[in-house]
């Protein structure tokens, strides 16, 4: 499975051709296709601010009624926690939304598809996937 980023999904809803060429070439390989509750919320928030918020919410349900919804669980908030403090030890903490994004993630054993590599390619055994 792939779970897939904001970034990813934002630009799906602003109809960026790489991103659904993308989309097209994971559904050809029969990929599911998942994100978290973390990205919902974030792309929520988005549409709240947009200019056609009503439009904007018709988009991005449809889209999220098509994917799988991963949840925050038991083992995603440990996941969170152990690398919360590995990350500030080594002196390379991240953002906490992409921090519970990746490890929502990894508890579930998926990849991430994103554009933000720098973030979470600091994330030990994620596998980051962009486009």
């Amino acid at each position: 499975m792939v779970c897939l980023h904001t970034d990813f999904m934002v630009d799906l809803l602003r109809l960026k051709r790489e991103a659904w060429s993308t989309l097209e070439s994971l559904r050809r390989d029969k990929l599911e296709l998942s994100t978290t509750s973390v990205n919902i919320c974030e792309l929520f928030r988005g549409a709240f601010i947009s200019k056609e918020v009503e439009r904007t919410i018709q988009g991005l349900t449809a889209m999220i009624d098509s994917i799988k919804i991963l949840d925050i669980d038991r083992k995603s908030c440990e996941t969170f926690g152990r690398l919360s403090i590995e990350l500030r030890k080594r002196g390379s903490p991240i953002a906490d939304f992409d921090l519970l994004i990746a490890s929502v993630a990894l508890a579930h054993g998926e990849s991430v598809l994103t554009r933000n590599r720098k973030h979470f390619e600091k994330i030990p055994g994620l596998v980051v996937d962009s486009w």
